[in-house]
């Protein structure tokens, strides 16, 4: 009986979202753009723009306006957004809201939804700009580009999150790589800014 407790705890321990976090993760530290530019040409990944984020996630865990899963308020540095052409939240997932443990995280196009009850339905593209460290030009540009592409796909990453964010950012690499004109890719490091 004690053996089958041990097993039990020990399951619950490794399908943890937590604890699964802590074993593919480096101490948390702060990144700088050439770090970030380096860490994306060297696993060639497909994407349209890389920002970095104002606030390293503030914004994200405090406010409904920018949050993805209403019931937590703790940071969750991994986050798939996909917008609509006109800016509404098409899904969303996050390393604790959505299986990014899966091989294949989007095997569909366009991607299933995000069937997860706490989703913030109510996110919207025009906010996540004012998440990004970029000139209101080059905001304008990219507004530009998501209205005239079926939709619009924010990661939020850090690079010493380490296998979670590679995941993601290779699977969304392959979704640019097969819908090239029918998407927009934003990469958006949510690390502390070294530079700053």
């Amino acid at each position: 009986m004690k053996n089958a407790i041990y097993l039990i705890i020990i399951c619950l321990l490794f399908y943890s979202c937590g604890f699964i976090r802590l074993l593919n993760t480096s101490e948390e530290k702060d990144e700088n753009s050439y770090e970030i530019d380096k860490f994306l040409k060297k696993h060639n990944y497909l994407y349209d723009f890389s920002f970095q984020s104002i606030d390293s996630l503030n914004y994200l865990k405090k406010s409904e306006t920018y949050k993805i899963n209403l019931m937590n308020n703790k940071v969750e540095y991994i986050q798939l957004r996909v917008f609509d052409s006109i800016g509404r939240l098409y899904t969303g997932f996050s390393q604790c809201m959505g299986d990014f443990n899966k091989k294949v995280i989007i095997d569909s196009f366009p991607p299933k939804k995000n069937t997860y009850p706490f989703l913030n339905n109510n996110l919207n593209f025009q906010n996540e700009l004012k998440l990004i460290d970029a000139s209101e030009s080059v905001k304008n540009e990219v507004r530009e580009i998501s209205s005239k592409t079926s939709y619009t796909f924010v990661v939020y990453y850090t690079i010493w999150t380490n296998y979670f964010s590679k995941h993601v950012l290779k699977e969304v690499s392959k979704i640019k790589a097969k819908y090239k004109n029918r998407v927009l890719i934003l990469f958006v490091n949510t690390a502390k800014n070294k530079d700053k």
